[in-house]
């Protein structure tokens, strides 16, 4: 079993238990017993019920409760027709916009304004505002899917202070701390961070590039974010002669006149000066294309792998190719001629990405469909 990297209270398996393909970050760890996932990875993952002095909505600057959502996924997710609420006896409270507007990138955040004032909700905006608040002496967040009737996640909490913060610790963990604004530790739209212990830096999702012999990769960003404030050194951990990355976190391959054509994986990893020094690692994938003739590629057509079943709820993998747009379509019966499109499109940010059905019927086929 290999993993590349893992931060705090968060453990590696298989899901379900003894399947072989499709290993997982695990983050309700059960050591001893079953391994499970949810069906879909968002989480409530910090929250402020008390704020009288920490961060200020953008929209009014009030000082308002607010609350994060957290994705998990390899794959970007919209939040589109999902239902948050305050209430488990009306778990259907507020229905987010579906626009286009809210969806989160992966391993990405989404604050949303519990002020009962979603007339703010702009499409100039990132965040989000709901038409309820949080309760400060104890209270519930929920989120449920489009369907109305399956539960995403929820956290019950009790009486919060003043100024600081309550959530998961590494982000999307079970394991829940207070993060105090005075540590600045409060960290929306961030990874989580608590008092006395040195977090990680972590790298966003870096994308595949391509370059021709003699041309460069041109100047981009790969900076990590450390929720410490910790100063961050860079490094090239592996990848061919001449790629750099400066101690701002830009990276850059001015690639040889004479390097054969074919892809070249880069490693980087960041490291803070906290103590102890913490470190993070990204790889992606550098094509060096031909500038001879130009030859139309075959196109192999997306291929489903590693299919399981989690809870009832079908779960497969796809080879995807990163920047590209794929739909994923369903039918319960192939003697119909019309197929039903599952969820929104999506652009891949990796080279595979992991789809769930929710709603699977007892049998149920799938398509694969790359749009460009």
């Amino acid at each position: 079993m290999n993993w590349d990297h893992l931060t705090a209270n968060i453990s590696y398996g298989a899901v379900p238990d003894a399947q072989l393909i499709n290993r997982v970050e695990i983050h309700s760890p059960s050591a001893g017993g079953t391994n499970s996932e949810p069906t879909i990875r968002l989480f409530i993952n910090e929250w402020v019920a008390r704020n009288s002095n920490s961060i200020r909505d953008p929209a009014d600057n009030s000082a308002e409760d607010w609350f994060e959502i957290y994705n998990a996924e390899s794959v970007a997710i919209d939040l589109g027709g999902y239902y948050l609420s305050d209430d488990p006896g009306n778990p259907l409270k507020y229905q987010i916009p579906d626009t286009g507007r809210y969806r989160i990138p992966a391993r990405g955040y989404l604050v949303v304004w519990a002020d009962e004032e979603p007339d703010q909700n702009s499409n100039t905006r990132s965040n989000l505002h709901v038409n309820f608040q949080l309760g400060g002496n104890d209270g519930s967040i929920l989120i449920t899917a489009p369907d109305g009737l399956t539960p995403v996640d929820t956290v019950t909490y009790g009486a919060q202070t003043n100024d600081i913060s309550e959530g998961r610790y590494s982000d999307g963990a079970s394991v829940r701390y207070y993060m105090p604004l005075i540590t600045t530790n409060i960290t929306p739209s961030a990874p989580n961070s608590i008092p006395g212990y040195n977090s990680p830096p972590r790298f966003p999702v870096v994308a595949n590039r391509s370059a021709f012999p003699g041309q460069s990769t041109g100047t981009f960003s790969i900076r990590a974010y450390d929720p410490d404030n910790n100063t961050i050194t860079y490094a090239v951990e592996s990848g061919p002669v001449g790629a750099a990355v400066n101690i701002n976190g830009l990276f850059r391959w001015i690639v040889p006149t004479n390097q054969p054509y074919g892809d070249y994986p880069i490693k980087l990893r960041a490291t803070d000066n906290g103590v102890p020094a913490r470190s993070d690692t990204v790889t992606f994938v550098v094509t060096v294309r031909s500038i001879g003739p130009v030859v139309t590629p075959v196109t192999l057509p997306p291929t489903i792998q590693s299919v399981f079943n989690v809870n009832g709820q079908a779960t497969f993998t796809i080879e995807t190719i990163p920047g590209h747009t794929y739909r994923i379509l369903y039918s319960d019966d192939l003697a119909q001629p019309q197929w039903t499109q599952l969820g929104r499109d999506f652009m891949a940010a990796n080279p595979y990405a992991s789809i769930t059905d929710p709603g699977a019927a007892p049998q149920r086929f799938y398509q694969v469909v790359q749009l460009d």
